[in-house]
C-alpha cells in the first residue's frame, strides 16, 4: 500500500498518536503534515503515486476541513476519481455525507469513522 496520510494541525486529542502509528505501520506512508491547504492535498493527489488516501482532521457534513479551509466532498470526490487512489480512509467526525458522496462518485473503497 501506498498511502498519501493527510493530516493538518487540528485540536483533535489522538491525532498526533494516530499519524504515529500510521507512520510506524510499515506501509508505505507519504506524509503532508501541518499547514495542508486544498491545493497541496489536490496537487499531492494528482501525481497518482498513492493507492490510498487516509485523512486525519475534522469532517462537517460539507466535506472535509484542511488548513484553508473545508475542501467539498465533491470536490475530493473528483480528484480521488481522477487518481489511482482505490481506498479513502476518512477518521474525520461527521464523514457519512463525505463518505456517501465518495462511495457514490467514485470507484474506491471507503472505511469512514
Amino acid at each position: 500500500m501506498n498511502v498519501l496520510l493527510i493530516a493538518p494541525h487540528t485540536d483533535l486529542l489522538y491525532a498526533d498518536a494516530e499519524v504515529q502509528r500510521i507512520l510506524r505501520s510499515g506501509l508505505t506512508v507519504t506524509p503532508v503534515l501541518g499547514d495542508v491547504t486544498q491545493t497541496t492535498l489536490l496537487d499531492e493527489i494528482a501525481r497518482n503515486g498513492h493507492d490510498t488516501l487516509w485523512l486525519c482532521t475534522h469532517g462537517t457534513p460539507e466535506g472535509v476541513m484542511l488548513s484553508d479551509g473545508i475542501l467539498s466532498a465533491a470536490a475530493l470526490a473528483q480528484a480521488v476519481r481522477s487518481s489511482n487512489i482505490s481506498l479513502v480512509v476518512l477518521n474525520t467526525c461527521d464523514s457519512i455525507n463525505t463518505a456517501q458522496h465518495l462511495q457514490n462518485e467514485t470507484r474506491a473503497e471507503i472505511i469512514a469513522t
